[in-house]
């Protein structure tokens, strides 16, 4: 009889462990968030040297007032460009939390409702171009990607990278969202900016918790590309002209 009250007692307390665990993972969110991530576009622009400069553009929903707002970071190597909030200039106190996790912090002193908010800074680290390349044919390869280390659901992100002026994209190896034989058409675009710059994009909607957005890709100089091309136009001139001498000749000899 004692082992089978033991018994019971044990299936209950397992029960109780599991009710309280799936509240726990099921309130817990809620409670912690204290705040609601709507979009965020995040815009990388690669320059010629180990520098990018980044533009971040958020909008959110205040719950509480004098909360922090968390995002995830790439970068922990930064420097503060300029800060817009709801359109007027701010100064607002970040701090890089480095570690596991990179995580930018703003300390939001803001009325409750809806909030834009602009970060441009400038990452010193963002690219080692010797790592990068030169590799076959000139080519060089990046790979950035941010993950959402926060239980706070990121409705949508989007994340672009822009290449240096003169510069394009060859080929995308990899990227998250994954793109897989039964997608009809990849996660990721390519465009051009206003200035004609290449740009690649790429959306997760929407963006949970662990979830990742980025990519891995191959990209060229356009001055070296044409010249590449034009000097296989040279080449094959050149073997046309040649060969046609080698007919003349023979027909000559004949």
């Amino acid at each position: 009889q004692m082992g089978r009250n033991y018994t019971m007692n044990t299936i209950k307390m397992n029960k109780l462990k599991i009710m309280t665990t799936v509240l726990l993972f099921t309130i817990l969110p809620s409670l912690l968030s204290a705040l609601e991530i709507h979009k965020v576009d995040r815009n990388v622009m690669l320059g010629t040297d180990h520098y990018a400069q980044i533009s971040l553009n958020i909008n959110f929903t205040t719950n509480i007032s004098d909360n922090v707002l968390n995002l995830p970071m790439t970068y922990s190597d930064i420097e503060l460009i300029s800060a817009t909030l709801n359109g007027k200039d701010v100064r607002l106190d970040i701090g890089i939390k480095t570690g596991v996790i990179n995580s930018l912090q703003l300390q939001l002193n803001e009325k409750e409702g809806k909030q834009e908010l602009l970060l441009v800074y400038m990452a010193n680290n963002a690219i080692n171009w010797e790592e990068a390349g030169p590799g076959e044919f000139a080519s060089y390869e990046y790979s950035t990607e941010i993950e959402n280390p926060f239980i706070t659901t990121i409705d949508t992100f989007k994340l672009a990278v822009i290449l240096p002026d003169g510069w394009s994209y060859h080929k995308i190896l990899s990227s998250y969202p994954e793109f897989k034989k039964k997608d009809p058409q990849p996660p990721y675009k390519l465009n051009y900016t206003e200035e004609g710059k290449s740009c690649l994009c790429v959306t997760r909607t929407p963006m949970e918790y662990r979830d990742k957005v980025g990519f891995e890709f191959v990209f060229k100089e356009k001055s070296k590309t044409k010249l590449l091309i034009f000097i296989g136009i040279l080449l094959a001139v050149a073997y046309m002209y040649f060969f046609r001498e080698l007919i003349t000749k023979h027909k000559q000899i004949k």
